[in-house]
């Protein structure tokens, strides 16, 4: 899944806590979403800086991407077989989130599980039915 794919999916199942999230795009959703965030930070800062105004960018933005990045979390659980409730990890300061992270790291169980069927890139699904 690429950068643009991965982005729009994760926003237009912006709510959407059922079914799987492959790896690609749940670091991609985190990525962009980390460096718009830093990204407004900056902005943030230096408007700070220079008129002397507090604009809360980071805080609107952080507001406006909480529920989509905890369904892709979610989704990305149920992808390594886990249940949502394993989301919870995030209230736990540095060693939850660590924990969180190296469990969306893990490979996707790859045959259907409660939670739906496997994602496979496109080249993938064509190579096995060459291959049959």
């Amino acid at each position: 899944m690429d950068f643009a794919t991965a982005i729009t999916t994760s926003l237009r199942k912006y709510a959407d806590f059922d079914g799987r999230a492959c790896r690609a795009e749940f670091f991609w959703f985190a990525l962009s979403a980390s460096v718009v965030g830093a990204m407004l930070l900056m902005l943030e800062i230096a408007i700070q800086n220079q008129l002397g105004l507090i604009v809360p960018l980071t805080t609107v933005f952080a507001m406006a991407v909480f529920i989509p990045s905890a369904a892709v979390t979610v989704r990305r659980l149920h992808d390594v077989n886990k249940s949502g409730a394993w989301y919870f990890l995030n209230f736990i300061p540095v060693a939850g989130h660590l924990a969180l992270l190296a469990i969306c790291m893990l490979p996707a169980s790859q045959e259907r599980n409660q939670y739906g069927r496997a994602y496979r890139a496109p080249f993938a699904a064509i190579a096995e039915l060459r291959a049959a």
